[in-house]
């Protein structure tokens, strides 16, 4: 598990129906140890 930020939300015209109603967000990774850039990832909220 990591640690992460929420920067945004991933919007889309058109998704797998197994994804129906699941909010899809965009995170970014945090780390205490590195300074270096990390990517963004797309994530999903379960609850």
């Amino acid at each position: 598990m990591h640690l992460a930020r929420v920067t945004g939300a991933v919007v889309s015209t058109q998704k797998s129906p197994s994804l129906n109603g699941k909010k899809l967000l965009l995170v970014r990774r945090v780390s205490a140890d590195d300074d270096r850039p990390i990517l963004p990832r797309a994530a999903m909220k379960w609850r």
